[in-house]
């Protein structure tokens, strides 16, 4: 059944819940409120003025009284869609836990996502239906479902966390499977909790995978005159995030009983600081990306060292192409003292495909990142399955200029040529010779500079530099790009590096690093890209 009233329709999704969702229908956030133990998914979330004895003796008419989500309809401030969820357990329902908590992933999935499969979700729990959502939110993990709905946040009111006392007393007597699970020390608490800490306490153990893992926003509420709910309980989750404190009982907690209710601020505040984290969250995606990238080239084991110099400096220059999803990337880089072959070589590869005991010069890594499948199936499924036409490689990197000076004397143009093309599971190497005449009298006072260029998607999130070889003195590197950037030395611990961030003009910044040596090879510095200040999304 649907009623309109205003810009929102009420749809009652009968034994299921219902929902206050706006009209036009669109992608925004939406707020899911999940009721307790033996409670309604209206009845919990609605005031009722107390019936004095006069009133009741006159059998007078009781006043209208509202969910808190009638209440957060009125509020212009706040643009998003409102579910309430219903679920059996009861005094004699034979419904656990885990059960409730599959189920609302079902009518999240169902009923709150759609046909929206990267939809925002907010999930405003009481009670047992604290602990169904961080069930939930733990199944999406485990499951690997990056794909499915985005839980943002979790509002967990009077949530006994570490489980309370009437519960073990009513397990005695009641046949409800949701009451043995909210007794202290229960199994299913004891395992949601220890789950909870691994994947998403400080964005969860890095040894799981990404998508095995992630960042909730939480907060706490509990109830001073909560008699059901021990504060020592509910306040065990301060790991989960904010604690904040309601002069109300447990039944009470949830309830508003106008704009002005303190419980309606609570929740009202926490729907917008979890709307306004979404503005930073693909800066923040990007850089738990990098992150997990960093450490895992940390645990492998270092390139070799044999190749060194003694000064090495890299500018990379981003910039627009008529084509928004795109960039033009040219890098710049020098390097002085190092002993220069007769062949250089380039290697074009997907993360983790680098080919073993070969010489490279210069990677270019081509990761999934940001990217949408379809996105990073376009060009990385064709290197790895080695289908890469030359003519194809040809469109998106090149080799502008090279140029090799000797001591004291003025650089000169290196006369190069295509020398080979190897193509294997997932890179492509690019050699490059030099004629041998211009090598003669070459030594470690030699100046090495390379222009390269290359084409990247917008989307990748970031940036990445990875040094090949050791670098004695000094490594400075700089990106400047049409958007802000911030650098993020993730694996550079011995020192604290020189960092220089400035806007150049109106259209470009720059971002600018130096890093006293010796630095070995295969150190990362990475910068994360804020192309939305630049107008540049889709």
């Amino acid at each position: 059944m649907r009623t309109t009233s205003g810009s929102y329709t009420h749809v009652d999704y009968g034994r299921s819940g219902d929902a206050w969702v706006r009209e036009p229908r669109s992608d925004s956030e939406a707020a899911v409120f999940v009721h307790g133990w033996t409670g309604q998914f209206r009845d919990t979330w609605t005031w009722k003025q107390r019936r004095s004895l006069w009133k009741w003796l006159r059998r007078a008419p009781m006043e209208k009284n509202d969910l808190i989500s009638d209440l957060l309809v009125k509020d212009d401030e706040l643009a998003v869609d409102y579910y309430a969820f219903a679920h059996p357990a009861g005094f004699l329902d034979k419904t656990s836990v885990q059960e409730v908590a599959t189920a609302l992933r079902t009518f999240i999935d169902t009923k709150v996502v759609g046909n929206q499969p990267r939809r925002n979700v907010i999930l405003v729990s009481h009670s047992l239906g604290g602990l169904v959502c961080r069930r939930a939110i733990l199944d999406y993990l485990e499951l690997g479902r990056s794909a499915g709905a985005r839980i943002i946040g979790l509002l967990a009111m009077g949530a006994p966390h570490l489980g309370t006392d009437i519960a073990r007393i009513a397990s005695k007597f009641l046949p409800s499977h949701s009451v043995p699970d909210m007794q202290p020390w229960d199994e299913l608490l004891q395992n949601l909790n220890r789950a909870w800490l691994q994947r998403v306490v400080n964005d969860g153990d890095p040894d799981l995978g990404l998508e095995q893992r992630g960042s909730v926003k939480c907060q706490v509420v509990f109830g001073l005159k909560d008699r059901v709910v021990p504060t020592a309980s509910a306040t065990a989750g301060a790991y989960l995030g904010e604690l904040k404190a309601i002069n109300k009982g447990h039944i009470e907690l949830p309830k508003a009983e106008s704009l002005h209710d303190v419980t309606y601020d609570v929740v009202k505040q926490f729907i917008r600081q979890c709307i306004e984290g979404t503005r930073t969250a693909p800066v923040r995606r990007a850089a738990n990306v990098l992150a997990d990238r960093a450490r895992h080239l940390v645990l492998q084991d270092a390139d070799s060292a044999l190749e060194w110099t003694r000064y090495e400096e890299d500018v990379v220059t981003l910039g627009p192409l008529p084509a928004p999803e795109w960039l033009r990337c040219e890098v710049n880089s020098t390097r002085t003292g190092g002993l220069p072959s007769a062949d250089f070589t380039i290697c074009l590869a997907l993360d983790g495909h680098f080919p073993d005991g070969v010489r490279i010069d210069y990677r270019f890594h081509f990761g999934r990142g940001l990217l949408t499948e379809p996105e990073y199936a376009a060009f990385g499924e064709r290197l790895k399955n080695s289908e890469l036409a030359p003519q194809d490689l040809d469109r998106v990197f090149g080799l502008k200029h090279l140029y090799l000076g000797v001591g004291e004397a003025p650089e000169l143009r290196i006369h190069y040529e295509p020398h080979d093309r190897k193509y294997g599971a997932g890179f492509a190497l690019l050699t490059y010779r030099i004629q041998p005449e211009r090598l003669l009298g070459v030594g470690r006072t030699n100046t090495l500079h390379v222009c390269l260029w290359s084409i990247i998607s917008r989307n990748h999130g970031w940036y990445s530099y990875r040094a090949t070889r050791l670098v004695l003195e000094k490594l400075t590197l700089q990106l400047i790009a049409p958007f802000p950037a911030l650098e993020l030395g993730s694996s550079i611990w011995w020192c604290e590096p020189e960092r220089n961030e400035d806007k150049i003009d109106n259209d470009r910044y720059s971002s600018r690093l130096e890093i006293e040596g010796p630095i070995p090879p295969g150190i990362l510095v990475q910068w994360i890209l804020d192309t939305e200040s630049a107008g540049l999304s889709r």
